[in-house]
């Protein structure tokens, strides 16, 4: 862990190695340059690493891809990984998406359109809308 700045008796205490703390003077200088932000104090800014370090479930490398994905993004905040790239530079999403068919909903949806107008008419059960 690497000591940065230091602010009355509290010092910024890096959570991983040289080649992070280069990504997180980035990360600063992305921040001022295209969100006019900067960290009031070394107290904010070590709560942001350890926020971050907490997403990245402590790993160096998913914390820089996080910073990179949120400056790639041009997002103010840091984020869990939305999407990795591929080989070929596509992109990929790591978000599981449900399995369940859509054309399930539809069916759905159409048996009870079929269900509520099978007499033809309105009926009589409160599930229609009344004209005053």
């Amino acid at each position: 862990m690497n000591v940065m700045k230091k602010q009355n008796d509290y010092q910024l205490t890096m959570p991983f190695s040289e080649e992070f703390a280069a990504t997180w003077e980035l990360w600063k200088r992305y921040k001022k340059a295209s969100h006019d932000f900067k960290y009031k104090s070394v107290f904010s800014e070590q709560a942001a690493l350890e926020q971050l370090v907490t997403l990245s479930k402590g790993e160096e490398e998913i914390a820089i891809k996080i910073i990179k994905q949120s400056m790639r993004r041009e997002w103010q905040g840091l984020f869990p990984l939305h999407e990795t790239t591929t080989g070929d530079g596509k992109s990929k999403s790591t978000t599981k998406k449900s399995t369940e068919p859509t054309a399930s909903l539809r069916e759905q949806a159409a048996a009870e359109f079929a269900r509520r107008n099978a007499s033809g008419g309105q009926q009589n059960d409160g599930t229609h809308l009344k004209a005053v």
